[in-house]
């Protein structure tokens, strides 16, 4: 028997493709909240991020490391939906 709580709709699909503009309340989520919403794999966001000398962390927010590097938010989103981009795949 499955758990309803943690089993989808039918016809649902729990993980979405990242879209091309951040939708409202995004700068306030953290890297944790928006890897899990669009299904990529943490570690290899963090990855990629540290490698363009951004330094984040799965507890902070997009406000606060686009704000730690001096970036906007949407900035920030836009580098990550680029690193995703290969993880649709």
């Amino acid at each position: 028997m499955r758990n309803a709580a943690i089993t989808p709709a039918e016809g649902t699909d729990i993980s979405q493709a990242i879209p091309d503009s951040p939708p409202p309340g995004t700068g306030n989520l953290t890297l944790a909240d928006l890897c899990a919403r669009y299904n990529l794999n943490m570690k290899q966001v963090v990855r990629e991020l540290k490698k363009l000398n951004i330094e984040a962390s799965e507890a902070l927010t997009l406000k606060k490391i686009a704000a730690d590097k001096g970036i906007g938010p949407t900035d920030l989103y836009d580098i990550i939906k680029t690193i995703a981009q290969p993880m649709a795949s």
